[in-house]
């Protein structure tokens, strides 16, 4: 993102080609992980997030293609009831 080689906080590269590896952290999700080690309420939560990043996405994509407004008025009664 930005930081060249050399950049600080980053080795510098060797030219060429190369590869960097990274070393996950202790209790990073190893392969053949499941949900299962996830707590059910931080299972739900992130659910809950990605189904409203999803709607927030879809959303700003048919705000792009079709005028649209928001009918305050019947979002206010709508959150009354």
């Amino acid at each position: 993102v930005g930081a060249g080689s050399g950049a600080p906080g980053r080795p510098p590269s060797p030219p060429g080609p190369a590869h960097t590896g990274y070393r996950a952290p202790d209790g990073a999700a190893r392969p053949g992980a499941d949900a299962s080690s996830v707590p059910d309420d931080a299972q739900k939560s992130f659910t809950q997030g990605m189904s409203d990043d999803l709607l927030d996405q879809l959303v700003a994509q048919l705000q792009t293609q079709y005028a649209v407004s928001v009918d305050q008025a019947a979002v206010a009664q709508a959150l009354a009831q």
